[in-house]
């Protein structure tokens, strides 16, 4: 038999790593029983990291765990990220298993840590939800709003369920309700966005009134003013949102998940009267939103780096509403200088959803934009590709910002930003980048990394698309031998066939606009490709369609150049 590990490993190896190589010593030429079994094995130790981390010594341990820990495991490992399948998996089971036995609060903590890493498990959520509602009468305000909260980050919209929990919600909030549970239902009511949150905002209205002066904590009166001033109809969600929605993470598609499960089915009541098919800038209580506005101005210290992040979102919706009448004379003043103190609380993710907040109040963006970028460009290691391109976009707008601009190139130059932004993304990055100076060398990495990432994906843009990116890469001389591949529909010949120029067809080549030819032509000619312009027979092109001045002369200038 082959020996267990090789000859050349050092002597000393972590259990983790000698299972691994057993595993795939194991799996050469071994029946396929010992090959299932080296497999479980391999992922059992790929899976040891993740059971470390949550104090588990193994899955059988997970087995054992009774409802409180169970619980406390599920919001640990939501909160440390934990990826791994198999735990997943084995929670999961776990949880299943003590359906009968959990509390209220114990279901509440389930669905909120699965909202929270947006982890999509439709036959878990189904089965579970089954007990939601037998219990749906023993829900306490806070339960309600973590259950609630968690359906909104997962994308699940059961009319019917919610409506069984108002009666007994009703009921519950009171002048005693806690701030913060008054904050999350406020807030899981406007996430969701269906009829039962009309109720439910008028009594939280009627709750906190009467005690309003005593309002002093941060983070209830964000959360307030977020869920106050989003007004979100029922015909929002029936006709699929807004990709400027406050709460990105609604989207009207379900997302997928790790395992490509597809998210539970919406159900929605049947459509009534259209008493609350209201407009989606109407605020029914305006005068609330003002006193709440009144209060965040007086409590300011008392705001952290997310309360003010939430602050600065509502007011982005106000303003973007037309009722800028509404915030007090001195609260962005407040904003500014509280800013000034949590720069360092800031992380990254928040530092780019606040500059794409500040693009709806000038004023605050022109006093803070500069010190978030330098932030912003400290931290740029830690953002993902396309929260760099946000990035790049705000410095578009201040009208330039050196630091950030090299670091957002930077990030696009690394491998993981071609596989994750898609072609018109990379078309809108080329354009920026087009019409920002100074040149940098980062620009031309991060232009011909996300080219590459084009090609690796087998990326074909259509031509109008093609003649934008073209134009953009030739103004900026990059180029390289993906673009045989990226024109592939621009082309009328087979540039991968046996012998070069072998047309596809006999019929004649699609009329495309004039436009869109002059500018491929042109740019191939900056990028000094004439096998491309052959192949795609652009001149034939450009002498059947173009009619105007301005793509003639564009045409005649790549003539000229080639």
């Amino acid at each position: 038999p082959p020996p267990l590990l090789p000859a050349h490993a050092p002597r000393r190896r972590s259990l983790a790593a000698a299972l691994r190589v057993r595993a795939f010593v194991l799996l050469q030429g071994r029946p396929p029983l010992l090959h299932a079994r080296a497999r479980a094995r391999a992922e059992l130790a790929m899976s040891t990291p993740a059971l470390r981390q949550l104090g588990l010594g193994s899955l059988k341990r997970i087995y054992k765990l009774d409802v409180p820990e169970l619980c406390s495991a599920l919001q640990d490992a939501a909160r440390r990220r934990i990826s791994d399948n198999v735990v997943w998996d084995a929670l999961l089971y776990r949880a299943a298993l003590l359906r009968a036995e959990l509390r209220p609060v114990d279901l509440a903590l389930t669905v909120a840590a699965l909202g929270k890493v947006r982890r999509q498990e439709a036959d878990f959520m189904s089965y579970l939800m089954q007990e939601v509602r037998t219990k749906a009468r023993r829900f306490l305000p806070r339960d309600t709003a973590l259950l609630l909260n968690g359906f909104a980050k997962l994308s699940i919209r059961d009319e019917l369920l919610t409506a069984s929990l108002v009666p007994p919600l009703l009921r519950r909030l009171t002048e005693h309700t806690r701030w913060e549970d008054l904050a999350l239902l406020s807030l899981a009511f406007a996430r969701l966005g269906d009829r039962s949150r009309t109720p439910v905002f008028d009594r939280v209205v009627a709750a906190a009134t009467p005690r309003i002066d005593r309002l002093d904590d941060g983070h209830a009166l964000s959360l307030l003013v977020v869920a106050f001033t989003r007004p979100v109809s029922l015909v929002e969600h029936r006709a699929g949102g807004s990709p400027e929605s406050l709460f990105a993470e609604l989207a009207p598609q379900l997302a997928v998940g790790p395992r490509g499960d597809a998210g539970l089915p919406q159900r929605q009541l049947p459509p009534t009267s259209g008493d609350w098919e209201e407009d989606e800038d109407a605020l029914p209580h305006l005068a609330f939103v003002e006193v709440l506005l009144t209060q965040c101005e007086r409590n300011m210290w008392n705001f952290r780096s997310g309360d003010v992040l939430h602050l600065c979102l509502a007011l982005s919706t106000l303003v973007r509403g037309g009722r800028e009448e509404l915030l007090p004379p001195g609260l962005l003043k407040r904003i500014e200088r509280r800013l000034e103190s949590l720069y360092f609380e800031f992380l990254p993710v928040q530092f780019v959803r606040l500059l794409e907040v500040l693009a709806h109040l000038p004023e605050l963006e022109k006093a803070c934009a500069g010190k978030v970028l330098d932030e912003v460009a400290y931290r740029m290691r830690d953002v993902t590709p396309r929260s760099a391109m946000s990035v790049l976009r705000t410095v578009r707008r201040v009208g330039g910002h050196a630091r950030a601009h090299s670091a957002a190139a930077w990030r696009l130059a690394r491998e993981d930003a071609g596989a994750a932004l898609t072609a018109p993304e990379c078309c809108e990055v080329a354009e920026i980048f087009l019409g920002l100076q100074p040149r940098l060398w980062e620009v031309r990495e991060a232009m011909l990394c996300l080219l590459q990432g084009m090609q690796k994906r087998r990326l074909e843009p259509d031509p109008a698309l093609l003649a934008r990116l073209l134009r953009a890469y030739g103004e900026l001389g990059v180029r390289d031998t993906h673009w045989f591949h990226l024109c592939s529909k621009l082309s009328v010949c087979d540039l991968a066939g046996p012998t070069p120029f072998t047309p596809r067809s006999s019929s004649p080549p699609p009329s495309l606009d004039e436009q869109v030819v002059a500018d491929a032509l042109f740019a191939l000619a900056q990028l000094n490709l004439p096998q491309l312009v052959d192949a795609s027979a652009l001149f034939c092109r450009a002498s059947r369609c173009i009619a105007s001045p301005e793509p003639a002369a564009t045409a005649l200038d790549a003539a000229a150049l080639l």
